[in-house]
């Protein structure tokens, strides 16, 4: 195998360039054209005054087909002096793709940890809640609401904040058996939520 574009010497890296050139039309028909257009007419300048059909032809198809070789020596010229400057951008790009994905890994391990804390302190919260019993016993509220902030912060921190009236909504205060399910059912669809974050970012 070859080496890799970055560690190609310039005269390699040239060369394939050249070889590739044709996939770059414009830039590569634009010189054929002209050198080979330019080695058609120097041929033809270059016939002898009097020369017959055979040479009066020859000549010109010399020229263009001389014309044409030295488009593809220009061709490669022109690739041998970009290549350094290539593999410098190239090299550059690489390193900021690697920072970039760098930077996208520590922010992922950011929010997977952020993540867990939450779904421990919601666990804990959704177990305060189902552990009532009588409408005496004390309703976790402000750790809802607590819990609640917090997980709205992260998101809107970390840019996921996109659904958050659909399993965050308000509840009331008042003590009965559907406003506990309402705190239930909103600490449950806020965990299940999280966890569906937490997989997303795994995959």
């Amino acid at each position: 195998m070859g080496k890799p574009p970055l560690f190609q010497s310039s005269l390699r890296r040239a060369l394939a360039d050249t070889r590739q050139a044709h996939q770059k039309p414009w830039f590569f028909w634009s010189i054929e054209v002209v050198t080979t257009a330019s080695g058609g007419i120097v041929g033809n300048t270059l016939t002898p005054e009097g020369a017959g059909g055979f040479i009066s032809v020859t000549y010109p198809i010399v020229g263009s087909v001389l014309g044409a070789i030295a488009g593809i020596i220009c061709i490669f010229i022109i690739n041998f002096v970009l290549a350094p400057y290539r593999q410098r951008n190239e090299a550059r790009q690489q390193i900021t793709n690697l920072e970039t994905k760098r930077e996208d890994k520590k922010k992922r391990a950011q929010i997977q940890q952020d993540i867990g804390v939450l779904i421990i302190e919601g666990t804990g919260v959704l177990q305060g809640f189902k552990s009532v019993h009588t409408f005496g016993d004390a309703l976790p509220i402000e750790e809802f609401q607590a819990w609640r902030g917090k997980v709205t912060d992260m998101l809107q921190r970390h840019g996921l904040n996109t659904e958050y009236p659909l399993w965050f909504r308000d509840v009331g205060i008042n003590i009965s058996d559907s406003v506990l399910a309402d705190y239930i059912s909103a600490c449950e669809a806020g965990l299940t939520r999280l966890e569906s974050i937490l997989n997303t970012l795994d995959n």
